[in-house]
C-alpha cells in the first residue's frame, strides 16, 4: 500500500470511520459506530480490549494521522516614518499543520509535564489501583469529541495509569502517536526595528560624517500559538524542514537583538 508524501503516519486509537471493522476481535466497529460521525472515539468497557473500562484502545494499523503541511502562509510589514525617526515590524503567520510533540509525551510518562501536576494517586498501574482526579473521555476537559462504545461516559481516575502504565499517551515510548499531535499553527513577531537618523552640526564636527544611521532590532520577539511546546517553528529534522515536524526536546529558534551603526559621509 502505498501512502503520499508529506504527512504524518503512525499508530492511533480506535476511532469510527477509520479503524477496520474487525481491529477489535469480537466487536463490529461498524455497528457500534452506526450513526456516529467520523472519528468517533471507541471507549471499552475493560472486556474487549482494554484492560480496564472507560479507556481507548490502541489501533496498531498503521494510517495517516495528519498534515504537518500548513494550509497557507503569509507575512505582513510595516513602516512609520515621522521626520528622522523609522518603526517597522514584521508579523510571520503559518494557518494550520500538525505537529508531533514527542517532548510532551515523555514528559508525561515522567511525571515531570504540567498537566500532570494534578494527578490521580495510584498505588499500581490500573484504574482500579488508582484514586482522584475523575475524568470521562469526551468530557469538555478532558479529550473533547464524540465518543461511543459500551464504556463511553465512564469517569476514570487519571494519573500514572494513563501517563505511563497505559501505553496509550506516552507517545515516545509506545508508538501510539495520536495524543501528541497539535496544531502547530502561529502568528510570530518576527521583528521589530526603530530607526534615527542623526544629521545635527555636531555629527560633522565631530565624526567627519555626515550623518549617522542607528537601529535596533529584536527579532523573534513573540509567538501567538496554540502549541504547548516550546516553539510551533523547531523540528527535530531540522528547523526549516516542515514535512513530518516533530519536537522532541528541541531548542527554540533563537531570539536576538541587534544594534546596527552607519555612518554616511
Amino acid at each position: 500500500m502505498g501512502y503520499p508524501l508529506g504527512v504524518i503516519r503512525g499508530e492511533g486509537w480506535v476511532r469510527c470511520g477509520i479503524s477496520p471493522d474487525d481491529v477489535i476481535p469480537g466487536v463490529s466497529l461498524n455497528t457500534v459506530c452506526a450513526g456516529k460521525p467520523t472519528g468517533t472515539l471507541y471507549i471499552d468497557d475493560g472486556k474487549n480490549c482494554s484492560p480496564d473500562p472507560g479507556m481507548p484502545c490502541e489501533d496498531a494499523n498503521l494510517r495517516i494521522l495528519g498534515d504537518p503541511n500548513p494550509r497557507w502562509t503569509g507575512n505582513a510589514h510595516t513602516t512609520f516614518r515621522f521626520h528622522k525617526l523609522e518603526l517597522s515590524a514584521l508579523v510571520d503567520i503559518r494557518h494550520g499543520g500538525l505537529m508531533w510533540n514527542g517532548t510532551r509525551g515523555a514528559l508525561w510518562s515522567y511525571g515531570t509535564h504540567k498537566d500532570t501536576e494534578n494527578r490521580a494517586v495510584c498505588t499500581g498501574p490500573s484504574n482500579a489501583d488508582c484514586t482522584g482526579n475523575l475524568h470521562a473521555f469526551g468530557d469538555n476537559d478532558w479529550y473533547k469529541g464524540p465518543v461511543t462504545g459500551p464504556g463511553a461516559g465512564t469517569k476514570i481516575p487519571i494519573g500514572y495509569n494513563w501517563f505511563f502504565a497505559s501505553n496509550l499517551a506516552a507517545c515516545p515510548f509506545t508508538g501510539i502517536d495520536e495524543p501528541c499531535l497539535e496544531n502547530a499553527g502561529f502568528v510570530k513577531l518576527r521583528e521589530l526595528s526603530v530607526a534615527y537618523s542623526f544629521d545635527q552640526p555636531w555629527v560633522g564636527r565631530t565624526l567627519g560624517m555626515s550623518s549617522i544611521d542607528v537601529r535596533i532590532s529584536g527579532r523573534n520577539l513573540h509567538t501567538w500559538t496554540k502549541y504547548t511546546g516550546l516553539d510551533p517553528e523547531t523540528n527535530v529534522a531540522g528547523p526549516y524542514e516542515q514535512i513530518g515536524a516533530a519536537d522532541y526536546f528541541n531548542l527554540p529558534l533563537t531570539r536576538s537583538f541587534v544594534i546596527t551603526v552607519g555612518l554616511n559621509r
